[in-house]
């Protein structure tokens, strides 16, 4: 990947002239070359896996692209760093878990002020794109094992709050066994955890907030804050109270 993106060090006098024409992908070695294929021909891309390099002095950036490699660490709370820092957009991008799926990608977007036109324009070329999962798309007449795109396309977009999985078989009529014995057997992954990957994203965005973290587990789903602790301490391996001081 080196071979193919400018460095963002290299880079960084050389592109003040377009401050408003900046797309960033950290991270995102897999799904970064066809996002650029996306975008080349508006946006000068520049790529960096150096969060160091990056810092609140840098500006023009319009957004920034981080690959999820669907194993939640505390490493993963960096993007959203960036993204608070520089006060730009971030998307994590997932690809597919098998072959038994599309060439597709899912997008999870964050943003913590309106949108630009230009920032707006970025997504509108990234849902428009053929390697986008849509739920438009979805074929009928196939077997629902080659659907499963469809089905984390359609938990995406779901409220974190109601993301259970009873809920989300009640609303595809099929019942939550025989969905999660295809999710598995297509993806590779369980789709209880799949679901909580995806609560782990909505968490890293939270903490920062001043919201006690009672009523972030509310807003991710879980009444009771002990469980909500629980879950979150196994998958990170790090207790809450100390990733929001951390994060502080």
């Amino acid at each position: 990947m080196k071979g193919e993106y400018n460095s963002f060090s290299q880079n960084k006098g050389a592109n003040k002239t377009l401050e408003r024409k900046l797309v960033l992908f950290y991270s995102c070695n897999v799904w970064g070359k066809i996002l650029k294929q996306i975008l080349q021909e508006e946006y000068d891309v520049l790529s960096t896996n150096r969060p160091e390099e990056i810092n609140r002095s840098y500006k023009g950036i319009e957004f920034i692209f981080s690959e999820c490699k669907g194993r939640c660490s505390i490493d993963c709370k960096e993007q959203f760093f960036i993204s608070k820092a520089l006060k730009t957009p971030l998307c994590i991008v997932r690809g597919r878990e098998s072959k038994k799926v599309a060439s597709t990608f899912l997008c999870m977007f964050f943003h913590h002020r309106p949108l630009s036109s230009s920032q707006e324009k970025i997504i509108k070329a990234i849902k428009e794109s053929k390697f986008y999962v849509d739920l438009n798309r979805l074929d009928y007449s196939k077997p629902l094992i080659h659907q499963i795109e469809f089905v984390k396309k359609f938990i995406v977009e779901k409220e974190p709050k109601i993301l259970i999985v009873k809920n989300v078989s009640e609303e595809i009529h099929i019942s939550r066994s025989y969905l999660s014995t295809l999710f598995r057997e297509a993806t590779g992954i369980i789709l209880k955890e799949f679901i909580v990957q995806l609560k782990t994203c909505h968490l890293f965005n939270l903490i920062s907030s001043k919201e006690p973290l009672w009523r972030i587990s509310k807003l991710l789903g879980y009444r009771d804050p002990g469980t909500f602790s629980k879950i979150f301490k196994r998958m990170l391996k790090v207790r809450l109270c100390e990733l929001r001081k951390e994060k502080d």
